[in-house]
């Protein structure tokens, strides 16, 4: 069995965590490439279940102006059984309660293959999430163009990061909030950009394989708090330097 082109557009959704923890509740919106093969631990808002096995991959489709509510995830995602999904849209999405929500996206992929940058994201709004609000096992690898997504892709926001390689599967503002020597930013993908603002100390590292900058040179933060600014661009599984503000 294939599934293509499922479209759940304009629904008002809602789950809450107590009917998580009793096993009833998957998310607002579930999907699942295989209802057969055992659930990996990893895919927490899915349970077994008996099923007919999925033939081929899932092509899901558009998953577009919902309002969701409850505080459980809004949207689980999960590939496994050797089955992949492909071309998701995610856009022109509420949250509601969003301070109380465990997840708004939460994406699962036995391999990186299963999801292969498949799902877009764009236009999701309302309150902004009390924690981390998504979630991917692999990172940016599973999403294509991620643009104008509260708490993810949110450029109203500067996400505080630390150690030697800090993730950058949130963003686009990011501050180095210690003294860390940078050696790569983790957790990114091909076309996403980066505005990286340094404090006292900390230092990111040329390294052609991984982070190129402008003269082969290392960037230092000054004595100024947060004064140095530098944007990157991720192409060919590298950080280039596109630009800094001194």
């Amino acid at each position: 069995m294939e599934i293509r082109g499922v479209l759940v557009p304009g629904q008002i959704l809602y789950r809450n965590r107590e009917q998580f923890h009793r096993r009833r509740l998957a998310a607002n919106i579930g999907i699942e490439t295989d209802w057969v093969a055992p659930v990996p631990a990893g895919a927490i808002y899915t349970k077994s279940r008996s099923g007919i096995a999925a033939a081929a991959e899932t092509y899901v489709g558009s998953i577009s102006g919902n309002v969701h509510g409850g505080t459980a995830a809004a949207i689980s995602i999960a590939a496994f059984g050797s089955k992949a999904l492909r071309e998701l849209s995610i856009g022109g999405a509420e949250t509601v309660r969003g301070s109380s929500r465990s997840h708004w996206i939460y994406a699962y992929a036995a391999s990186a293959g299963l999801v292969p940058g498949s799902v877009v994201v764009n236009g999701i709004g309302g309150a902004y999430l009390s924690g981390a609000g998504y979630y991917s096992n692999i990172g940016r690898a599973a999403f294509g163009r991620v643009a104008d997504a509260v708490g993810f892709e949110d450029a109203t926001r500067e996400l505080v990061a630390t150690g030697s390689t800090p993730t950058v599967f949130r963003g686009p503002n990011i501050a180095i909030g210690d003294a860390s020597t940078i050696t790569d930013f983790v957790d990114g993908a091909n076309g996403q950009r980066l505005f990286v603002r340094l404090f006292p100390g900390a230092t990111i590292v040329n390294d052609d394989s991984k982070i190129r900058l402008k003269g082969s040179t290392d960037v230092v933060g000054d004595a100024t708090a947060g004064r140095k600014i530098v944007t990157f661009t991720r192409r060919a599984n590298i950080w280039f330097e596109e630009s800094r503000n001194f």
